[in-house]
């Protein structure tokens, strides 16, 4: 394969959602399940972010975590049996200068009821057209395959295209 030098794109910057998944965590174990979650977030950003996590991330604490251009940012709120884990993380291209891709996670519980999740995959770009290759982060695919995501629509652990709103 042929390494090509990276592209810079200078224009007017957008965002662009790229994924939207959203649905109930597919587990009976609910506890266990918010949990997993959460840690499986973690590993996707270890692995994409460079140097280690703060401990408060692996306790599923608030963290901030801020090197070299990336920013990895997490809010759990509890409250009266609430739980919610807010978690976003920006990742510069590594071949296309002035690329951005940003991940936002959102996992909640409430009690009584499976928890809810919620994912957005976006690129901030000044390119005139994003090209990019379709994919499921792997997050996503390892969550789909462990606890599951209960949606009004299919959730698979590969990608799959949308042509229109309906």
């Amino acid at each position: 394969m042929e390494k090509r030098p990276p592209r810079y794109i200078s224009g007017k910057i957008r965002e662009i959602e790229i994924l939207r998944v959203a649905g109930n965590l597919g587990s009976t174990d609910h506890h266990a399940a918010f949990g997993t979650v959460i840690d499986d977030v973690l590993r996707w950003a270890q692995k994409r972010l460079g140097p280690a996590l703060p401990n408060e991330a692996w306790r599923h604490e608030s963290f901030k975590h801020l090197t070299g251009g990336r920013t990895c940012i997490a809010v759990r709120l509890e409250q009266e049996g609430s739980d919610i884990w807010a978690f976003r993380a920006d990742d510069p291209d590594k071949n296309i200068a002035g690329r951005t891709w940003t991940t936002e996670v959102v996992v909640g519980a409430i009690p009584n009821q499976p928890p809810k999740f919620s994912a957005r995959l976006f690129a901030t770009t000044s390119e005139p057209v994003l090209e990019i290759d379709a994919a499921v982060p792997g997050f996503i695919r390892q969550i789909i395959n462990t606890t599951g995501i209960i949606s009004g629509y299919p959730c698979y652990d590969s990608a799959w295209w949308l042509n229109d709103r309906e």
